[in-house]
């Protein structure tokens, strides 16, 4: 029904606008009829032809489905501000007897026309019409605290005014539509106001006083049906009879009764038809209530039969409904329990962890939606306490106010004791591996620590519950990684390195954690799980290896250049004399040799220096796209004889790495070097891809060689693991290429992986932050 009254609230719009475009086209060509739509009548003025167009358009710019465009809105308050204007100032000049000079600011109107008190004036109803109208429009949509539209009431009034001077002209009643010594309102300026009124009741049925006649119940329907005849059937009935009586079949009588009569008539069959449609009503309302009661009654038995806890609280967490499982379950019958708060009845005011149930309630209360599942500790009624699994419903008044909470349980008391039993064997197990679990909430306080936990921050004594679990770290160990990257939310795992520094009494401890997020369905942050394991024999054992390294390549790095430098004096023959080929072939042979050993001593001293350098966070960052074939071409024409094919993709002339360039020369020259040394194919094919991803920068290094087995993709990476002597007989190097491209990937936020074919080639990807 609101629709209908809409539709007809935007033809009202469109009709005003037409008539006073009519007459206004009748004002410009100078065409009578179009301005008074009947010889011999008052025509209508060109200020009134104005503001009806103008209040028209505002009318049909304030539909609500064009009324939340901001421009349409500033439009419509435009308009409406310039009819308030055009009716105010004609009223002034009407009580202060003035010429302020719009009356003929259109156009000109010749004096002695028919009604017209001075020539351009419109009549005082017209300029009271568009004060109401135009204060109507720009209010159109305020409303009292009460809900009440003062819109409404001032196009009521349009509407009262506008239909007693149309019952005047209809009459010939002249001082209904006419006041002594003024300009008379035109019957099309009548009507358009008319329609104008209806038109702005319309344009929003569902508030004020229209809710009376667009209510779907009897009294709406009555309502429409009365206001209609009783408006229509007086007016058709007097133009029905005056015209037989302007045509002379009978007298002012005679005319008379007939009135009487067809209004009687009228009346008769309005009260018939509306006995019938309350009738209609009555019974339809009558199968609806049986329907209802049947439904009701259905669905009593279903909640009543259900084996499980339904039950029903209102916005302040009272009950208002308890079902038979329900009372059977917790211990209430249903006049113990209804009308009581949930806290203190079957919810008790914190759990056994000291969660405060009782600001869950308000919670679920507050934001319902994010409660649509959940599991809290309850209690019975003799004080055992059990858990239950929670579905939440949210049920909404008609003004979208929470006014019940339809919530249905199961107990779930079994599984979280299995549940319980499976932690405490987890954390044996956790203890006896020396893996340490702590679970915190958002706010990082501690809500659960294993026992190995509970050793690795000294708390074996208290639990640490509520404790600030990133204080308690950071101020028992060395982090790796700044604290705001650990607590950074949208990262949603990290790992990073802890250490506590040998002293007098205490013996080093290397710890390695891992961070994960939890999130609820609405993705906001529920906990914080972060897994410590002991690495501390590996670390030492590293750092043996590392010593040793340095030791070793230390002391033969010096012998090493001797004989490169004494290598290098033989093959001088203007220094040794000459040699025979036998000689030099040995000296060559020498010189090769000396040179591959040295290279590898070398290797080995990167591979120790980059795992004792500290990495700098605060570094310049690398344009790849004008790097890469610098340093690439280089690398190329040092490692091989063979042909090679050598593509890079960098399209992206902004690709930025943050990473010091000597650690970046180590990884490109590596993958490279790898790519070539080890790939027997005649033709060596090698690609380089970069692509800039949104928050990080993706870097491909690809080959044609022999590829790598999938179950060796992650032994590659350890030191001094070497592959390519079961694929190519070269067994030069020391393994350590690819665990020193790891160490500095991962060092400065990146990730690598490999995607590998037997005999078709591999791929190492490198994924660096941006």
């Amino acid at each position: 029904m609101a629709d209908r009254f809409r539709l007809i609230s935007e033809l009202m719009s469109g009709i005003v606008v037409a008539v006073g475009g009519a007459a206004m086209a009748g004002w410009i060509g100078r065409i009578e009829i179009l301005k008074s739509f009947c010889h011999g009548c008052v025509p209508m003025k060109a200020n009134t032809a104005a503001g009806l167009i103008l209040a028209g358009a505002a009318l049909w710019l304030l539909q609500e489905k064009r009324s939340k465009s901001a421009p349409a809105r500033l439009a419509a308050r435009t308009a409406g501000t310039a009819v308030f204007l055009i009716g105010l100032l004609t009223v002034l000049e009407y009580l202060f007897g003035i010429d302020i000079g719009i009356d003929q600011l259109l156009f000109r109107e010749a004096a002695g026309v028919i009604g017209t008190s001075r020539p351009g004036r419109m009549s005082p109803n017209s300029c009271i019409n568009f004060i109401l109208a135009g204060v109507a429009l720009l209010l159109i949509d305020v409303r009292s605290a009460r809900g009440r539209r003062p819109a409404q009431y001032l196009m009521l009034g349009v509407g009262v005014i506008s239909l007693t001077a149309l019952i005047g002209h209809l009459y010939g009643a002249h001082g209904l539509y006419g006041i002594p010594s003024a300009t008379e309102i035109a019957l099309p300026s009548t009507a358009a106001f008319l329609l104008l009124s209806i038109g702005a009741l319309f344009a929003r049925p569902e508030a004020g006083v229209m809710t009376i006649f667009t209510a779907d119940d009897v009294g709406g329907a009555a309502a429409r049906r009365f206001i209609v005849l009783s408006l229509a059937v007086p007016i058709a009935a007097e133009i029905l009879t005056a015209a037989g009586r302007y045509a002379g079949l009978y007298d002012e009588v005679y005319e008379a009764s007939l009135d009487t009569i067809l209004i009687v008539i009228a009346f008769v069959v309005f009260v018939s038809i509306t006995s019938a449609v309350l009738s209609r009503v009555e019974e339809r309302q009558r199968v609806t209530a049986r329907q209802l009661d049947r439904s009701q009654d259905e669905y009593r038995r279903l909640v009543e039969d259900a084996n499980s806890i339904i039950l029903r609280m209102d916005s302040a967490g009272n009950i208002t409904f308890f079902n038979e499982f329900a009372q059977k379950f917790f211990g209430y019958a249903s006049n113990e329990i209804v009308g009581k708060s949930v806290i203190g009845t079957i919810v008790p005011p914190a759990d056994r962890a000291g969660h405060d149930l009782k600001a869950m309630i308000a919670d679920i209360a507050a934001r319902s939606r994010k409660y649509l599942n959940n599991e809290n500790e309850n209690m019975l009624r003799d004080g055992r306490r059990v858990w239950i699994s929670w579905t939440n419903r949210p049920i909404f008044d008609t003004g979208g106010r929470l006014a019940e909470l339809l919530c249905i349980g199961n107990d779930i008391t079994p599984l979280k004791q299995a549940e319980t039993e499976l932690v405490k064997a987890k954390e044996l197990a956790e203890a006896a591996s020396g893996a340490a679990t702590v679970v915190c909430g958002p706010d990082w306080k501690v809500k659960n620590m294993n026992i190995a936990a509970r050793r690795y921050f000294n708390r074996e004594g208290a639990f640490a519950a509520g404790e600030d679990f990133l204080k308690m770290m950071f101020a028992c160990y060395q982090v790796s990684v700044p604290r705001a990257q650990i607590a950074d939310p949208d990262r949603s795992r990290i790992s990073f390195d802890l250490m506590r520094p040998e002293k007098a009494k205490t013996k080093p401890l290397y710890l390695q954690a891992s961070r994960e997020i939890l999130r609820d369905q609405l993705r906001e942050v529920t906990g914080i799980v972060v897994v410590v394991q002991d690495v501390t024999d590996t670390r030492l054992e590293e750092m043996m290896k590392q010593s040793f390294l340095g030791l070793v390549s230390h002391k033969l790095r010096t012998p090493v250049s001797v004989i490169t430098g004494d290598v290098a004096v033989l093959q001088d023959e203007r220094i040794v004399g000459p040699m025979n080929d036998k000689q030099k072939a040995y000296v060559a042979t020498i010189a090769k040799k000396s040179h591959m050993l040295a290279d590898l001593i070398d290797e080995l001293l990167k591979f120790v220096e980059t795992n004792r350098a500290h990495f700098d966070p605060d570094r310049e960052a690398i344009n790849l796209h004008n790097y890469l074939p610098a340093l690439v071409g280089s690398i190329v024409e040092g490692v091989t004889g063979k042909k090679t094919e050598l593509t890079i993709d960098c399209p992206d002339t902004d690709a930025r790495v943050r990473m010091p360039v000597q650690y970046m020369n180590l990884v490109i020259k590596n993958l490279i070097e790898n790519a070539i040394k080890f790939n027997d194919k005649e033709v060596l094919k090698v690609s380089i891809a970069v692509k800039k991803e949104a928050h990080r920068i993706e870097l491909s290094v690809s080959d044609n060689g022999c590829g790598i087995p999938p179950e060796e993709y992650e032994k590659i990476f350890e030191g001094f693991y070497q592959l390519e002597k079961y694929f190519t007989g070269n067994v030069a190097g020391a393994g350590v290429g690819l665990p020193l491209v790891k160490r500095i990937v991962t060092a400065f936020g990146g990730r690598i992986s490999v995607r590998s074919e037997i005999a078709a080639g591999a791929t190492f990807l490198l994924s660096f932050p941006r």
